[in-house]
């Protein structure tokens, strides 16, 4: 009983770490695409 208890415990951590992972890259994303996108609106400019 023990042993899965400590499974579950195990895979909701990694879900969390899984989920602010993502939240992380996606702001990140947002950033740079808005970043390259005033860049590219400069150099045409």
């Amino acid at each position: 009983m023990s042993r899965i208890d400590e499974n579950t415990i195990n895979f909701m951590d990694i879900e969390m770490i899984y989920t602010d992972f993502i939240k992380f890259m996606m702001d990140y994303v947002c950033y740079y695409l808005l970043i390259s996108l005033s860049i590219i609106r400069d150099t045409s400019l």
